[in-house]
């Protein structure tokens, strides 16, 4: 069971402050580490839950940054829930590339309203993770970067779009989400429009759904 806040106050200094990355890129995971370790932090890393929760024992970390892909095996998600019972006092970020949690875990529980949620494509300096990291550490409210071009899509459009990106067809979509192929394909359509990519000839609609996914461009409204 969670534990309140026990109410410790973070100094730098002798008493530097310790965040815990887990991420399983080894290139993005250095990357993470060199610019928290920057911000005046010991850090300590992990490519995997098991890992991390292996290392918070005798780390005892103020901040957990984890991303929320970790590939096989237990989410970001999961992983936080793990950490916040041994070290319910961590404050927590989680990384991922979209920007509705819900578009890479599609039954994932509502927002903890004390998680601070970062897309890793709006991380183009150094103050953007400050700026996270410090929401995070005074559970205060943290608001995303502001990006052009993002686009609004339904649950249901959601659905279909995570099968694009993972490859799928429609008739494997429609086995997938036991619907009949015609429905998938209106949905699809459906999806195409929200995306803004049923009026360019030029444009492989399918390729550029899958794209808009993987780059943070989609919201599920």
């Amino acid at each position: 069971m969670e534990q309140p806040y026990d109410g410790r106050v973070f100094t730098s200094g002798a008493d530097r402050r310790r965040a815990l990355i887990v991420e399983d890129d080894d290139f993005t995971r250095a990357l993470l580490v060199t610019a928290v370790e920057s911000l005046d932090f010991d850090v300590e890393q992990a490519a995997s839950a098991a890992e991390a929760l292996a290392k918070i024992p005798d780390f005892d970390p103020d901040i957990a940054l984890v991303d929320l892909d970790l590939g096989e095996g237990p989410t970001g998600l999961d992983t936080l829930a793990y950490i916040r019972e041994e070290a319910p006092w961590a404050a927590a970020i989680i990384l991922t590339s979209h920007r509705s949690i819900s578009l890479a875990v599609p039954d994932a529980p509502p927002k903890d309203p004390g998680l601070v949620h970062v897309v890793k494509s709006d991380i183009n300096s150094v103050a953007v993770l400050r700026d996270a990291i410090d929401a995070a550490m005074d559970r205060a409210p943290h608001a995303a970067q502001p990006v052009d071009g993002v686009h609004a899509i339904s649950a249901k459009q959601a659905s279909v779009l995570r099968l694009i990106a993972d490859g799928c067809s429609n008739e494997e979509i429609a086995r997938q989400m036991g619907l009949t192929t015609r429905t998938v394909e209106r949905r699809t359509s459906s999806l195409y429009r929200a995306l803004g990519l049923d009026a360019d000839p030029k444009i492989n609609p399918r390729v550029e759904a899958a794209r808009l996914y993987a780059t943070g461009k989609v919201i599920i409204r």
